[in-house]
């Protein structure tokens, strides 16, 4: 047993304490002997020398006194008094000021005593009617016994160790975030801080003390995100523990596999709630001041880490764009400087979140603005990793070629020619001249022929799949945002199309009747282009109306292709479609040709081909 736990430690007491202690002892304590020693503990002894009273508390806490379910049910006057004695013994250790000892033997009957405590509270308070027993004030004296025991590094890890304490010091965390307690509401953040820092924290904790709400959770960590910036400069620590819990608790990481990652539920119910603005500035702010303590610089770190799970949720390109304003750009130049694991993670922001999204109208100007400030002076030795100068280089010459796009865009005259939705027809006329689908939305006819033959032909099965697409499409982007994505996606499709007619004819001279599509990636940089057939489509879970478009295709007699831009959303693909339409299958024939290499093009067919190449000639991307 440890030399703190000896009974003859009384001997160091004056006699009153001394007598009081030790019929405290005794199995059987009545209340007035409680009464007496706390009366006498707490006003009759300088705070310094309660520490004597360990070998007392630890024989009230044994756990042979804790009463079963039944028994408390019951509560004899016996029961009654060694529950007062315990609980008060428990709580009179949380108020020693003393830095306690390494005791191994103590700890386990503490923690006994605080999950009964815990477990039964309401219960306990109004059979003990103990003043320092409501939760709050319960929560508040065991954050300070933890602080005083985890001063010592054995005690820290026989604690960090116990099951359920990570949980129950949660718990006490969301209890005190909502009280007057503020130094004991800034203690809980920084033991939980060492529990995730060690290793022994988790989502699951957290939740467990929210009841497993994580909306609930979310709105706590949002809470909290105010109370730790208020103090920012003054308490760093506060908010590098706050930030560093919830980097860790992300249960869904692979540090060595970036491509696996999605965003946890907690990450996900975040984003709503006005977290990536906040932090990104109070970051951002911490960039300007005159040093970069160590806290600051984990607070650095930690922003980045957490916005970037914040990235992966539905639209990021909305939040990224709020980030964007806020200052992420300078705040990431920061932590280029740094020597750390972060540039796997700097890496990945500028190649899979930042570069992806400059293809959305509204990202562009902000994310323009933004790296113009952040780069000047910008020299590469002041990156610790090479590889991140070169990519904020790379997403540099983006944003200048997109930039020049939009620039166009608003320049150009919106004037856009579409093709009669009826495959038998397939008439090309300016937009307004054609009617539009009461049903879906989305199709357009130049006549009411032309509407009742495709009805009667696969559109009256296939109208509510086009429609669920329509509506995907409007909530997902504005209409200036999906008429920029066209703008873009035709630039890009005239761009490539020499590099595109080889693949095509290749594909062809495998198979003359070969129908395809072509995809492009644009969540990688420069977008990866490639040729896939229609049966490749089909086969790897499309969309319900893409198998309209593709009867279409196939009904169209080399007047109709498909072309799909590829975006983030999330972690996953989402493709936009662009059907292609002509006004004949000239094209197609006059690639047959040159596939073949036997037949001779018409007249006809060499200038398609020569339109096709220039980006001419044809209706454009629907």
């Amino acid at each position: 047993m440890h030399p703190s736990l000896d009974i003859r430690r009384l001997n160091q007491l004056s006699s009153a304490v001394r007598r009081a202690a030790q019929a405290m002892i005794c199995e059987n304590p009545s209340a007035d002997t409680i009464s007496t020693f706390m009366t006498l503990a707490c006003q009759g002894l300088e705070p310094h020398n309660q520490i004597h009273l360990l070998p007392v508390l630890y024989h009230c806490l044994d756990i042979r006194r804790i009463p079963t379910p039944d028994a408390l049910d019951t509560c004899s006057v016996d029961t009654t008094n060694l529950l007062r004695a315990g609980i008060t013994s428990l709580l009179l250790i949380c108020e020693i000021p003393s830095r306690l000892p390494a005791v191994s033997d103590l700890w386990p009957r503490v923690w006994a005593w605080i999950q009964f405590g815990h477990t039964y509270g309401e219960s306990l308070r109004q059979r003990l009617e103990i003043g320092l027993l409501p939760e709050s004030k319960f929560h508040c004296a065991l954050t300070n016994l933890c602080e005083n025991m985890t001063t010592d590094r054995s005690n820290e890890s026989l604690m960090f160790g116990t099951p359920g304490f990570a949980a129950f010091t949660a718990r006490s965390w969301a209890v005190l975030s909502q009280s007057d307690y503020v130094p004991e509401h800034e203690k809980v953040i920084i033991i939980l801080d060492n529990i995730f820092s060690s290793g022994k924290g988790s989502l699951d904790d957290l939740l467990e003390a929210v009841d497993g709400n994580v909306t609930e959770l979310a709105q706590l960590f949002r809470q909290e995100l105010d109370f730790a910036t208020s103090s920012a400069y003054g308490k760093p620590w506060l908010l590098s523990g706050l930030l560093n819990m919830l980097s860790h608790a992300d249960d869904k990481r692979e540090a060595n596999n970036f491509g696996v990652r999605s965003p946890t539920p907690l990450y996900s119910a975040l984003v709503p709630l006005n977290f990536v603005g906040p932090l990104t500035l109070i970051a951002s702010k911490l960039t300007q001041s005159n040093e970069l303590t160590p806290h600051v610089k984990h607070i650095l770190r930690h922003t980045i880490s957490v916005l970037e799970m914040c990235f992966r949720g539905p639209r990021r390109d909305q939040t990224l764009r709020v980030a964007v304003q806020c200052g992420l750009l300078p705040v990431m130049r920061i932590c280029a400087q740094l020597h750390s694991k972060i540039h796997q993670t700097l890496r990945y922001l500028i190649t899979k979140v930042l570069t992806p999204s400059v293809v959305y109208h509204d990202v562009i100007p902000d994310l323009v603005t933004a790296y113009s400030s952040a780069s000047v002076g910008l020299q590469q030795r002041e990156f610790f990793d090479p590889a991140v100068y070169d990519d904020w280089m790379t997403l540099g010459e983006v944003l200048i070629a997109r930039s020049q796009c939009l620039i166009d865009f608003e320049a150009a005259d919106r004037v856009y020619r579409r093709a009669c939705d009826n495959m038998k027809c397939g008439m090309i006329s300016n937009r307004t001249n054609l009617k539009r689908c009461a049903g879906c939305r989305e199709l357009l006819y130049c006549s009411r022929a032309c509407q009742i033959s495709d009805w009667q032909t696969g559109h009256r099965e296939s109208c509510r799949f086009h429609f669920a697409y329509h509506k995907k499409i409007r909530a997902s982007y504005t209409a200036k945002e999906h008429a920029f994505l066209r703008f873009l996606f035709h630039r890009d499709a005239v761009k490539s199309m020499p590099s595109l007619v080889p693949k095509y004819l290749h594909a062809l001279a495998k198979n003359p009747n070969t129908k395809f599509a072509t995809v492009y990636d644009y969540r990688i940089h420069p977008p990866v282009i490639r040729v896939v057939t229609l049966e490749h489509l089909a086969v790897n879970g499309i969309p319900e109306h893409w198998t309209d478009l593709i009867s279409r295709v196939r009904r169209s007699e080399g007047r109709m292709s498909l072309d799909l831009m590829g975006l983030v959303e999330g972690e996953n693909k989402w493709a936009v479609v662009f059907p292609y339409r002509w006004e004949t299958s000239d094209i197609e024939q006059a690639l047959k040709g040159f596939a073949s290499g036997t037949a001779s093009l018409s007249a006809r067919q060499e200038e398609a081909m020569g339109k096709l190449l220039a980006g001419e000639g044809s209706a454009g991307i629907h």
